[in-house]
Order: structure tokens, then sequence, then C-alpha cells
């Protein structure tokens, strides 16, 4: 097994301010991702799961080793643990790590034209290129990502959503790396123009044997583009199977409910999650789940489970779950 990503036992940690009264306040700490391990194996495309909130984005963050909470636990990118990295070698780390963010405006600086801001990473990694070489692999990668050269000179605003997407794309893809993150990358697409999003990232997987690390809380987009899936809950990783495994035999409560709010699922299928998502802050002993699961027992709330292995690419956090 090769693994180009290995994430063991992460934990990400926020200490916030929680206001008593005009004078007094305390510091609490929140868990944001809970102790989480998993792997990512070579040309792979595993995809991310969960409600908004629970820490799928976070989780990214700490994996680029962006984020600005409390990190423990090991993680490891093409066999080098980035934790304690200097600036120096975690910028080499990151040549081969890119990511696609959620708003493809927004990701996109809007006084730069395309041209530039594809070429940007070569820039800062291969500065002994000339001109003409950087201009030669730019107009390669516009083309492999469905954009013609003669956009080149344009600006970010010019562009639909979907087309804004390709350049982000285009960017990420310019360095060749080995690793590629897609946070939320199609939620703010037209449904067709999603699509063709997804294929292009299907091609691309294939063409330039990367891996793919795939957020969303879009389950029939997961479902389309991901070898293998992992469920989020509340920054705890509950639930792990194959595509058709999770769609067809679902074992976690939770991912069962999932599941059955997908459009098109017979109202008689339907589970209908009690209560509203509670705060991290709150969460103490037992399942995190507990407070909203139709099969909760006394257990439940006073024993987390841990995520039990099945095979060797499942595994339910679950002492209930259908196994």
């Amino acid at each position: 097994m090769n693994n180009v990503l290995s994430v063991n036992n992460l934990s990400v940690n926020f200490d916030v301010q929680i206001k008593k009264n005009f004078f007094f306040s305390s510091t609490a700490t929140l868990k944001a991702v809970d102790k989480v391990s998993f792997n990512l194996q070579a040309e792979e495309i595993v995809g991310i799961v969960g409600e908004s909130g629970c820490g799928k984005s976070t989780l990214v963050k700490a994996i680029m080793m962006l984020s600005d909470g409390h990190i423990d636990g090991d993680i490891t990118i093409n066999g080098k643990n980035v934790r304690g990295l200097s600036a120096k070698e975690l910028k080499e780390v990151r040549k081969n790590i890119q990511i696609i963010f959620q708003d493809p405006l927004a990701s996109l600086n809007p006084k730069m034209l395309i041209k530039d801001i594809i070429a940007e990473p070569l820039k800062v990694y291969y500065p002994e290129l000339s001109k003409a070489e950087v201009m030669s692999r730019v107009f390669d990668i516009m083309e492999k990502v469905g954009l013609n050269k003669s956009v080149a000179n344009r600006y970010a605003h010019e562009f639909s959503g979907g087309q804004c997407q390709r350049i982000g794309i285009a960017r990420a893809m310019i360095l060749n790396p080995k690793i590629l993150i897609c946070d939320e990358s199609t939620s703010a697409l037209d449904v067709s123009i999603k699509a063709q999003i997804l294929n292009l990232l299907k091609d691309l997987k294939e063409q330039f044997k990367m891996s793919v690390l795939f957020i969303s809380h879009d389950l029939s987009v997961i479902k389309y583009i991901s070898d293998r899936i992992l469920v989020f809950y509340l920054g705890n990783l509950v639930e792990v199977a194959s595509s058709d495994d999770i769609y067809k035999h679902p074992k976690h409560p939770y991912t069962k409910s999932l599941i059955s709010s997908i459009p098109g699922v017979k109202k008689e299928g339907r589970i209908i999650l009690q209560g509203d998502i509670p705060s991290p802050l709150d969460l103490h002993l037992g399942c995190p789940f507990a407070g909203r699961c139709f099969k909760v027992q006394e257990r439940c709330r006073i024993e987390k489970p841990a995520l039990e292995k099945l095979s060797e690419n499942s595994a339910v956090a679950c002492f209930f779950a259908d196994k």
C-alpha cells in the first residue's frame, strides 16, 4: 500500500473565550478535530462528507499546516512528517500538495491577468524559468482544463463561476502536484457546470497520476467522484468505507441519516434526526452523536466508541452499528 498522505491521531483545538458576565470570562477548549486517523493512497480519490461545521475545512487547514489552532498528532506527506518542519522545508512539501477553494472568484486576484494568476506558482518554485517557458506551461495547462489561451489576457471578473474554477484548477495543477485537495470546490456551481468540473477532475487525476482529497456536504457529488468515503461528525471520524459500501450498506446511524436525506429516497425510508447539531463546546463524555441518534442507549452517553476496523478499507465508530 503506497500512502501519499497519512494522518495519525490528529487533533485541532481552539481556545475560546466565553463571557460569563460584564466583568468576567473563562477560556474553554473547542475540539474542532478530535484524534482523527486516515490515509490517502496513490491515485486514489477519498471523499470527506459531513454537515457544515463538522470540521472538514479545519482538517484541510491542519494538513496544509495553515491552521491557527493547537495541532496534535502526525501528518505525513509523501513520507515526510510535516510537523515541526522549517518554513523552507514546508514550502518544498507544499509544492506537491495543492488546494482548490469553494468560491472560485474570491480565490483569484482581481488585479491580475489570468495568465499571471496561473503562472504565479511557477514563479515561486521555478524562478529560473524564462518568460517564454512559463507561458508555454501556462498555455499547456489552460488547454488541459478547457480554457482557450486567447482568454489569457483577461481578468477574473470577466468569467463565469465555472470558468473561474477552471482557472483555479489550472493554477493548482501547473506544479503537477501529487495531491490535490478540493474544499467544497463545486458547491457554488450550477448542476450542469458542477458535472463538468467533476469530470474534469477525474480526467486530470488519471492524466497526472495524482491523489485527490475531496471535501463536500453534497452526498451525490461525493458518491460520484470518490473511491473511498470518510464520514465526519463534529470533528470525529465515524465511518470509513468504499463509495459503494457507504451507499448500499451504511453502518453508522449518522451515515444512514445522511443517505436517507438524498433526494429521491422514498419518504418511508427517510430518517429524520431529532434536535439541533450540538456545539463542540458542549461535548463531554460519550458518543458525540448520542444526542441525536435513533439507536442511542445508556452506554453511548457515558463511553465514546472507538473507530473499529471491519475490513482492510472499512471501519465504524458505534457500539450498535449494523455489521
